[in-house]
């Protein structure tokens, strides 16, 4: 009888703590001091700003990471917000921009392959697994992408695959289309192929429309030496999981941007009593190295409509910080992934850009919202 039971203890003791890490449950309340910083300790600080005054940084650098930290992210109607927070992260260390797509698809397809129980369990805890496993992931965690794409070594950079690229409309003016749309469209040819919807031959005489169709223009989105029939053979062999990133290995090819393999990924749970008393203390030492810091949230605390559950259900890179003298209190800067004209669906009086897709957070807010922060660094 213990040994029947035996293993399904074991699956109920893993379920609690993956279930427990994804969606970062809080602790029992408990008596804390405000966490706040001082004056002092609180000097303006700007990591993009200071890549500019930094030698050791190319002109060819500067310049890229000027257009992309200039330019707000949007992510649209695909949960990919992790991918952008560490595209965002991984930007800056190598000195080159690159592609939230290839990182979400690295992490979609790792995910996907990874036949452990313990993978399952993530995947359920975080959203990821869709009602047909067949789609394609959305929902993950920064730490894991940054993981997955170090040990790939290389990766696209956003010129190569962007997630938001030209579309020439009817009346000849360019207007830029969200992938995740082309995902859509992908992911419905596949099904409608698999439930006999669609024969074989008309989907290769859709998806070659795609390719020439410039409102869709899907040839900017997979490698034009790829044809309408091999794209069609790849999508109906593997799972979109799969085939998604084999797409955008193809575009991309062998110049991709090359990721040394001594980089190291590191994070801070804020769900601890010790956590939180050392949070602001280790955010303020990476912001001071000059590091950018992956934040995972609970996105109700800044929104006007927020909804304040227990789970870190977005994620943003925080890149700056300031003292304001009007309200006495330290501030942090954070990039969003919304796009742009969003600012409206902030809380009001949050110090909101709409030409940066940025916001200001004091640092009391900023303990009470995270749910833990990741950083990279150089393996010692």
């Amino acid at each position: 009888m213990t040994k029947t039971n035996a293993p399904i203890k074991i699956i109920v003791i893993f379920s609690f703590f993956f279930v427990a890490e994804s969606y970062a449950l809080r602790p029992l309340p408990v008596t804390l001091p405000k966490e706040k910083v001082s004056q002092s300790d609180c000097t303006n600080k700007d990591i993009v700003r200071d890549i500019f005054k930094n030698p050791d940084r190319s002109t060819e650098s500067k310049r890229t990471l000027s257009k992309l930290f200039s330019t707000p992210r949007n992510q649209g109607n695909v949960g990919w917000c992790y991918a952008f927070t560490a595209a965002d992260m991984l930007s800056i260390e190598i000195g080159t921009p690159v592609s939230p797509m290839h990182m979400a698809a690295l992490y979609n397809k790792q995910e996907y392959n990874d036949p452990s129980i313990i993978s399952f369990l993530n995947r359920k805890a975080t959203g990821l697994m869709r009602e047909d496993e067949g789609e394609l992931y959305e929902g993950g965690h920064i730490h894991d992408a940054l993981e997955y794409s170090i040990e790939n070594g290389r990766i696209c950079t956003e010129a190569q695959m962007p997630f938001e690229r030209p579309s020439r409309l009817k009346s000849g003016r360019l207007s830029p289309i969200n992938s995740g749309m082309m995902i859509t469209w992908l992911n419905d040819i596949r099904d409608d192929i698999e439930n006999k919807v669609m024969s074989f031959e008309e989907a290769c005489s859709k998806l070659e429309g795609m390719f020439i169709n410039p409102v869709m223009n899907l040839s900017s989105f997979i490698n034009e030496t790829i044809t309408a029939e091999t794209a069609a053979h790849i999508l109906l062999s593997q799972n979109l999981n799969n085939s998604f990133e084999e797409f955008i290995e193809e575009t991309c090819g062998d110049s991709q941007a090359p990721i040394e393999s001594s980089l190291s990924v590191h994070s801070h749970w804020n769900i601890t009593i010790s956590g939180r008393r050392t949070f602001l203390q280790k955010l303020n030492d990476l912001l001071n190295r000059g590091k950018p810091i992956g934040l995972e949230y609970r996105e109700g605390h800044v929104l006007e409509h927020g909804n304040f559950n227990l789970a870190a259900n977005h994620a943003s890179v925080l890149l700056a910080r300031r003292w304001n003298n009007e309200k006495q209190v330290c501030e942090f800067k954070i990039r969003d992934s919304k796009g742009r004209n969003s600012c409206d669906i902030y809380k009001e009086g949050i110090d909101c850009n709409d030409r940066e897709g940025t916001f200001w957070i004091s640092d009391e807010e900023l303990v009470q919202m995270t749910q833990k922060f990741t950083w990279i660094d150089y393996a010692t």
